[in-house]
């Protein structure tokens, strides 16, 4: 049975499968990350930023800038490590606030594995 996400009108959509690659070009994908920004009031989870400028497109991604950051949607636990796209598991982040999550996770899996 598919897994079901609630936006904020109501409407009810499937929640996404994939790999990254895919998230950025799916369209089921960009009404998902479009909830999340909206969810989030387009303000990091982590540092509070807030947007200054409307939403741009870079690279397929759809996202707003932040001063000189850009918001993105992020995965609370990564994928890597058995994250889904569930709604609750996506956090809006500015990229430095990104950056640093990436590299704190890069790091956990890197004593994870160094444990052997």
């Amino acid at each position: 049975m598919p897994r079901i996400w609630t936006d904020l009108e109501g409407n009810q959509h499937r929640i996404p499968t994939g790999n990254k690659l895919q998230f950025s070009k799916v369209p089921l994908h960009a009404r998902l990350r479009a909830f999340v920004m909206k969810r989030d009031d387009f303000t990091c989870q982590l540092c509070g930023v807030m947007p200054d400028e409307m939403p741009i497109d870079y690279d397929g991604k759809w996202a707003i800038t932040v001063s000189m950051d850009i918001l993105i949607v992020d995965h609370i636990v990564s994928r890597r490590s058995g994250g889904d796209h569930n709604p609750d598991n996506l956090q809006c982040l500015c990229e430095t606030c990104n950056k640093k999550k990436i590299k704190q996770d890069n790091e956990f899996h890197k004593r994870l594995l160094s444990r052997g």
